[in-house]
């Protein structure tokens, strides 16, 4: 059985290695926040027209394979410390991800209504501490 992976340790894992693990963790990501979305709107009747399966989707799969590609050239020129620099990133990145949830402002100018954090921020710390952890501990497995 594989154990978790330390922040402090790290290997050369090969290509291949790195696409499986980033589209398991993007396609873990992308089940998890749909989840939380359709049992966030479930449970409060709150929804809105920017947080669909579709952009839930996306939102959660293409920063993943960023993520996968920054790991890779982690590996490839950091040395021991790629796994440590990778998670410190991913969680720094995932922190300033709430800036946009928290900002008084839609991408289209509008105002977000007042459910709009409670609906995206776990959305973002999902992705956050999946591409952190999940990440990694599915290319080394």
């Amino acid at each position: 059985m594989p154990t978790a992976v330390s922040p402090s340790t790290s290997t050369r894992p090969a290509l291949n290695k790195i696409a499986i693990g980033t589209l398991i963790a993007a396609g873990l990501a992308a089940v998890l926040n749909n989840a939380y979305g359709a049992l966030f709107t479930a449970f409060t009747g709150n929804s809105h027209a920017l947080v669909g399966p579709v952009s839930i989707t996306l939102a959660s799969f293409i920063p993943m394979v960023l993520a996968g590609v920054a790991y890779f050239t982690l590996t490839r020129f950091a040395g021991q410390r790629a796994n440590l620099i990778f998670v410190i990133g991913s969680l720094a990145l995932t922190a300033l991800s709430f800036g946009g949830a928290l900002s008084g402002q839609l991408p289209d100018g509008s105002a977000p209504p007042a459910f709009f954090a409670a609906l995206t921020l776990p959305m973002h710390i999902i992705a956050g501490g999946l591409a952190a952890f999940a990440l990694p501990y599915f290319i080394q497995r």
